[in-house]
């Protein structure tokens, strides 16, 4: 058995590069969309991690859509871009004045 020639590792590393860019670029968009962490796209270069993940992402609760239904009940929202107040303080918010 021969080993790899320049052109041919050159033409290998070019077909993995396309590879990742058309399929695990969507689908780590898609993944981010549904509010998991896209990471998980990486699980598609697997084999068979590819089935198991498609049926776990089919019948999962979505974190975007237990965020909807709790905006649709008024329920509280975490926002982690506020910052953390110890409960019976007050800090107002930026530019609010007293």
């Amino acid at each position: 058995m021969r080993s790899l020639g320049p052109l041919e590792l050159l033409l290998v590393l070019l077909i993995t590069g396309a590879v990742i860019a058309i399929i695990v670029i969507p689908v780590w968009r898609i993944i981010e969309k549904v509010g998991y962490s896209g990471w998980w796209s990486l699980l598609y270069l697997v084999p068979f991690a590819t089935i198991v993940m498609l049926y776990v992402f089919a019948f999962a609760d979505w974190p975007v859509l237990r965020r909807l239904r709790a905006f649709q009940q008024g329920q509280p929202q975490y926002d982690p871009r506020q910052q953390y107040q110890p409960p019976g303080s007050y800090y107002p918010p930026p530019g609010d004045r007293y």
